[in-house]
């Protein structure tokens, strides 16, 4: 019997990542400290729309 999604893992993430400071937060429990060093994440902002085709 196939398996189908049980919802959009679109939506999932667009929610948890809306919320200010979770996608820093992402970020940092993601990348090694050597890439951190190099990142300003300072800079990061939301961004409307969708990069996904």
């Amino acid at each position: 019997m196939e398996r189908k999604p049980v919802g959009n893992h679109d939506v999932f993430f667009k929610k948890i990542l809306e919320v200010e400071g979770h996608a820093e937060e992402l970020v940092r429990s993601s990348l090694p400290p050597a890439i951190l060093e190099e990142l300003d994440l300072g800079t990061l902002k939301e961004e409307k729309g969708s990069f996904l085709g």
